[in-house]
């Protein structure tokens, strides 16, 4: 980090307004962000009242910047000299490669994600959680299958927010299974 960071509140609220004037101008698309990245913070808040010694500054900052890369065209430099190197490696870990696809693309970044502290791990389950809905009726099988591989290599990093993300495939897959029924 840049020294005076300042409380996770402040941590956030720097990260999501870079984060923010990164992204499209759509009013749409900017409320959908901010939606998901609030649900990731939601999830990531087991992970710190199970593990209250995981560090909130990469956490917090990896969470709201972790499309940033990916999405938005954000260098790993951009994120280092604002956030530091720690928060840089995180975000450019829950990146996926551009010139990769599918399982390879998804193995890679799991690779890349076990190399980083537990808080990026953590990360990348609550966004697995709050990427696949509670009701998830129309939830496609390369979704949940993406899901399913990201718990079992990532899951116990955080068995609370791996307990809420295997409730979440549960369900998907019962609604999965009906929908094939109907």
């Amino acid at each position: 980090m840049n020294g005076n960071f300042g409380t996770p509140l402040e941590q956030m609220e720097q990260a999501r307004a870079f984060a923010m004037n990164r992204r499209s101008e759509d009013h749409a698309i900017r409320l959908q962000h901010t939606t998901h990245i609030g649900a990731v913070l939601a999830e990531l808040r087991s992970a710190f009242m199970e593990n209250p010694n995981l560090d909130s500054e990469i956490a917090i900052c990896c969470a709201v910047l972790h499309d940033s890369m990916e999405n938005d065209g954000v260098s790993a430099g951009e994120v280092s000299e604002r956030f530091g190197d720690k928060v840089a490696a995180g975000v450019a870990a829950l990146s996926k490669q551009p010139d990769l696809h599918g399982e390879e693309a998804l193995r890679d970044m799991l690779e890349r994600i076990r190399q980083q502290p537990r808080e990026v791990w953590a990360v990348k389950l609550a966004d697995t959680v709050a990427s696949l809905p509670p009701v998830a009726a129309n939830c496609a099988d390369d979704r949940v299958k993406e899901a399913e591989i990201i718990l079992n290599a990532l899951g116990e990093a955080s068995p609370a927010v791996a307990f809420v993300l295997a409730a979440r495939l549960e369900i998907a897959k019962i609604r999965m299974r009906r929908r094939f029924i109907a």
